[in-house]
């Protein structure tokens, strides 16, 4: 199956992700997550999605198995982006509105996801796509008023490096 965004516009935004059924191309249902739902991703270990969404202060988390919404973490409005760590305890997120990168504690309870907010850093202006890379020691993000892509330790979010582009990055997929 697939999880995909319905966002409808900054005007007239939707509420809803799409549970998709490969094998048939059908929609199996709609689950409502938060207003401009903006980004998915799945814990390494497959047992649940976050979304978040444009317009809401909270990510909606989605139990893949039984592919309900089962919970909800309070991430702040403007939560664009975000990467877990490979043993998905750990979560990176990007805020637009506070103009940052986050750093989450997360734990499984209760049949849903709970974080906490360890660490956060400034991150240019409008940041948006968050990758980590593969051995977990490094954070990218993108800057999109800056138009670079802004590295940062993952234990403790000090920027170590800037990479210019003189454009807006979209996506970060760091490969190595």
């Amino acid at each position: 199956f697939a999880l995909v965004t319905l966002r409808g516009s900054e005007l007239a935004p939707v509420d809803e992700v799409a549970v998709i059924r490969l094998a048939d191309q059908k929609v199996e249902k709609r689950l409502q997550v938060g207003a401009r739902p903006v980004a998915i991703v799945a814990r390494p270990q497959g047992d649940f999605a976050l979304v978040a969404s444009m317009f809401s202060p909270w990510a909606a988390v989605i139990d893949l198995a039984s592919r309900e919404v089962v919970g909800r973490i309070r991430v702040g409005l403007y939560t664009m982006d975000f990467t877990f760590s490979a043993d998905g305890s750990v979560l990176f997120a990007t805020n637009r509105m506070l103009d940052e990168v986050q750093r989450w504690k997360v734990t499984v309870k209760d049949g849903s996801l709970e974080a906490e907010r360890t660490h956060s850093a400034p991150a240019g202006i409008n940041p948006m796509p968050v990758g980590l890379s593969p051995d977990g020691v490094k954070v990218y993000v993108g800057d999109q008023g800056g138009l670079n892509i802004r590295v940062y330790s993952a234990a403790d979010l000090k920027e170590v490096a800037t990479l210019f582009f003189n454009a807006p990055t979209f996506d970060i997929v760091p490969m190595g």
